[in-house]
């Protein structure tokens, strides 16, 4: 019975942990949103197809060893770009930015907004180091900054209720208010 009692506390306590959600605020990029623990920010030089570079900020945090990937990305594009490109061209080729590692084949999409943002949300499958995943992703287009929202889960099925808290923890903070405070 004592074993029994120990297994159970020591399963409660794993639970706990993998369920404390911690708030994440990037100042730079002017949000905040719940992840499932510590995020480790990561900005990245990505180049473009111009020859140019993109700064990607990733925040990441992994679960299960890594069985499940909580992602949050956000890149900045030049206004000129913005201003020639359509929202639904830049929502788009940021979608199939996602997909093309993984020979991923959509589930599920839709077009979404966030304030008076436009978006995309779909759900995807794919491989990845000989390993099948499911994915779900988001991303807003707001002003000429891009935002991706993405949780990835190796070998198992996604946990729905916590992807729908962490997309619904993404907001947008107004910096004139963070400066007043």
């Amino acid at each position: 019975m004592k074993t029994v009692v120990c297994l159970l506390l020591s399963l409660l306590a794993t639970v706990s942990a993998a369920a404390e959600w911690k708030k994440v605020t990037s100042e730079e990029g002017e949000f905040t949103l719940l992840m499932p623990g510590d995020a480790k920010h990561m900005p990245q030089d990505i180049p473009t197809a111009d020859g140019g570079k993109i700064k990607l900020h990733v925040y990441a945090v992994e679960e299960a060893g890594g069985a499940v990937a909580w992602l949050a990305f956000y890149n900045d594009y030049s206004e000129e770009y913005v201003k020639m490109n359509a929202a639904k061209d830049i929502l788009d080729a940021a979608k199939k930015g996602a997909l093309s590692n993984s020979n991923g084949k959509v589930s599920k999409e839709a077009d979404i907004k966030i304030d008076e943002y436009p978006g995309r949300e779909f759900y995807f499958s794919g491989e990845s180091n000989g390993q099948p995943f499911k994915a779900a992703w988001r991303l807003y287009l707001a002003d000429n900054s891009l935002y991706q929202l993405g949780v990835v889960a190796n070998g198992k099925e996604l946990d729905q209720k916590s992807v729908d808290k962490f997309f619904a923890s993404f907001e947008f903070t107004d910096e004139e208010e963070e400066d007043q405070k």
